[in-house]
Order: C-alpha cells, then sequence, then structure tokens
C-alpha cells in the first residue's frame, strides 16, 4: 500500500501537538512495511521564495519532502498513491482535492480539533483569518473520503457542526 501523508513537518524542542501527532503517525506507518512519503510546504514566507512557493523541492529527511503547489501534483503523479492522508490541517493540499475525481486514490484527513470553532470562540484572530480557516476545514470534511478522529467527542462535535454522516467518520 502507498501512502502520502501531507501536513506540517518541524524539527524542535517545542512543537505543536497536532505536529507531534502527525509525526507520530506517519513514523509508525513507516515502519510496517508499507511504501509511505511525508509532504510539507514552504510555510515560512520570510525564508523562502515566491518560485519556492510554486515549483520548489527539497529532501528534508529520509522520504520527507518540501515542495511548491506545482511540485506537489508532480510527486503524486509519480508516486500514485492509493491513500493520501492529510494529517494537520493545512492551506496547501486544497490543491490537491480535485484529483479525488480523477483517480482512485482514496483522501483521509486526521482531525485534531475544529480549528474554525476553536479560533470563533478561544482565539483573537482577524476576521478574515477566522473565515479562511472556515472554509478550508470545511472544503477538506466535505471533500475527503474518511475522517479520523481521536476522540468519540471530536466525531460528534464534527457531525453536528459541519453536518457530516457519521459513516464517513472512523475513530
Amino acid at each position: 500500500m502507498k501512502v502520502m501523508f501531507f501536513g506540517n513537518y518541524e524539527r524542535g524542542e517545542a512543537l505543536l501537538a497536532p505536529t507531534v501527532v502527525a509525526e507520530s503517525i506517519f513514523n509508525k506507518f513507516s515502519k510496517l512495511d508499507h511504501s509511505a512519503i511525508y509532504v510539507c510546504y514552504f510555510q515560512d514566507g520570510s525564508k523562502y521564495s515566491r518560485f519556492q512557493k510554486l515549483f520548489g523541492k527539497e529532501l528534508i529527511e529520509d522520504n520527507v519532502y518540501r515542495c511548491g503547489i506545482f511540485r506537489l501534483f508532480g510527486l503524486v503523479l509519480k508516486f500514485k498513491p492509493d491513500i493520501i492522508h492529510f494529517v494537520t490541517l493545512e492551506m496547501f493540499y486544497v490543491v490537491l482535492l480535485p484529483l479525488r475525481f480523477l483517480t482512485k486514490t482514496k483522501f483521509t484527513y486526521t482531525v485534531h480539533g475544529l480549528a474554525s470553532y476553536e479560533s470563533k470562540h478561544y482565539v483573537k484572530i482577524s476576521w478574515y483569518l477566522k473565515i479562511r480557516t472556515y472554509l478550508n476545514e470545511w472544503i477538506v470534511l466535505h471533500l475527503v473520503d474518511y475522517i479520523l478522529t481521536l476522540s468519540k467527542r471530536n466525531s460528534r462535535f464534527i457531525s453536528f457542526y459541519f453536518n457530516i454522516n457519521k459513516k464517513r467518520i472512523l475513530l
């Protein structure tokens, strides 16, 4: 089975919990003798140029790549995965969702929490970022084949808040 993981990938001592969980899922899956690669994006605008954000590609570690938007498509077409797994909520991989209708690849998404709900009630950010987060989350949750959650509470909340069929949500 070939699986491509998409999400945030960082190194350091203090990391966000979704990033730690995402890397752990990838590392455990890689040890099961499956073919897997992890793809992240050139997030930091002060560090990476626009050219890199569009066309760049670099090998971070063994089977871990940082790619620009257009290189994502090339990597997906070259690797031909059975499953594309979004392990953190990021904007860059939304461009891959139309491939769902063109290929036999299954799309899954691991929900760590509802970012749009949390940003609405607990975090002070601009209205633009709130809308952008909500739209990103809505698109991903409605277009992936399966949604993986880490708790029953999250699964109930997803089905209620986004009106998602409970059969698509796996614990």
